[in-house]
């Protein structure tokens, strides 16, 4: 059927392929982990939050408050929606969670 020098071709070039595969197979794992790693301090920062009691947040809030009018005047666009955008953000959240 075939010949013993092409079968024999073929096993190389066969195994060549393979050994591409794996290589290109390590680096796409490698490209894969690197690319993770701000992910994974994000979820890190995610779960850091959630562990943090509600009341510590209730802390939070008249401190971002100050903050913001201390930067951003009444007048401003920006003022006006980092105020109400925070309130929005949890009634919004919170109608979400309800339905």
């Amino acid at each position: 059927m075939y010949a013993s020098a092409e079968l024999t071709r073929l096993a190389e070039r066969k195994r060549r392929l393979r050994g591409r595969i794996a290589t290109r197979r390590a680096d796409c794992m490698e490209e894969a982990r690197r690319a993770a790693r701000p992910l994974r301090w994000l979820d890190r920062a995610v779960a850091t939050w959630r562990r943090i009691g509600p009341m510590a947040k209730f802390a939070a809030v008249p401190l971002v408050w100050g903050l913001e009018r201390a930067v951003f005047s009444r007048r401003s666009r920006l003022g006006k929606v980092l105020r109400w955008g925070s309130i929005a953000a949890s009634a919004l959240r919170r109608f979400a969670r309800t339905r």
